[in-house]
Protein backbone atom coordinates (compact mmCIF):
# COMPACT_ATOMS: atom_id res chain seq x y z
CA UNK A 1 0.00 0.00 0.00
CA UNK A 2 2.94 2.26 0.43
CA UNK A 3 3.72 2.15 -3.39
CA UNK A 4 0.15 3.07 -3.98
CA UNK A 5 0.65 5.72 -1.65
CA UNK A 6 3.74 7.41 -2.98
CA UNK A 7 2.64 7.19 -6.69
CA UNK A 8 -0.99 8.79 -5.61
CA UNK A 9 -2.54 5.53 -6.61
CA UNK A 10 -6.22 5.39 -5.61
CA UNK A 11 -7.82 1.66 -4.74
CA UNK A 12 -11.50 0.82 -4.85
CA UNK A 13 -13.61 -1.90 -3.58
CA UNK A 14 -16.73 -2.58 -1.92
CA UNK A 15 -17.52 -4.23 0.95
CA UNK A 16 -21.11 -5.63 2.75
CA UNK A 17 -21.07 -6.21 6.63
CA UNK A 18 -23.53 -6.63 8.96
CA UNK A 19 -23.97 -5.38 12.29
CA UNK A 20 -25.16 -7.03 15.35
CA UNK A 21 -27.86 -5.85 17.87
CA UNK A 22 -24.96 -4.18 20.23
CA UNK A 23 -23.63 -2.19 17.29
CA UNK A 24 -20.46 -4.78 16.61
CA UNK A 25 -20.20 -5.95 13.14
CA UNK A 26 -20.45 -9.82 12.59
CA UNK A 27 -19.54 -10.35 9.08
CA UNK A 28 -17.93 -8.97 6.42
CA UNK A 29 -18.26 -9.24 2.50
CA UNK A 30 -16.06 -8.63 -0.40
CA UNK A 31 -18.53 -7.18 -3.47
CA UNK A 32 -15.95 -5.81 -5.36
CA UNK A 33 -11.94 -6.29 -4.93
CA UNK A 34 -9.63 -3.52 -4.84
CA UNK A 35 -7.37 -6.21 -6.97
CA UNK A 36 -4.12 -5.93 -4.36
CA UNK A 37 -3.01 -9.53 -3.17
CA UNK A 38 -4.41 -9.28 0.88
CA UNK A 39 -5.05 -6.21 0.88
CA UNK A 40 -8.94 -7.43 1.13
CA UNK A 41 -8.37 -9.36 4.06
CA UNK A 42 -6.95 -6.43 5.90
CA UNK A 43 -9.66 -3.90 4.80
CA UNK A 44 -12.45 -6.60 6.39
CA UNK A 45 -10.34 -6.70 9.59
CA UNK A 46 -10.46 -3.17 10.07
CA UNK A 47 -14.26 -3.15 9.45
CA UNK A 48 -14.90 -5.78 12.13
CA UNK A 49 -13.40 -3.34 14.92
CA UNK A 50 -15.95 -0.66 13.77
CA UNK A 51 -18.83 0.11 16.29
CA UNK A 52 -21.90 1.19 15.66
CA UNK A 53 -24.83 2.74 17.72
CA UNK A 54 -27.06 -0.09 17.82
CA UNK A 55 -30.65 0.21 15.34
CA UNK A 56 -33.46 0.87 17.02
CA UNK A 57 -36.86 -0.94 15.23
CA UNK A 58 -40.09 -0.17 17.98
CA UNK A 59 -37.83 0.70 20.55
CA UNK A 60 -35.48 -2.21 20.50
CA UNK A 61 -32.24 -3.12 19.29
CA UNK A 62 -31.80 -4.92 15.87
CA UNK A 63 -29.45 -6.23 13.56
CA UNK A 64 -28.80 -5.32 10.23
Amino acid sequence: MEAARKTGQTLQGAFKYCVDDSGQVTNVVTIQSTQVQNYDAKIATAVKKWTFKPVLLEGRAVAV
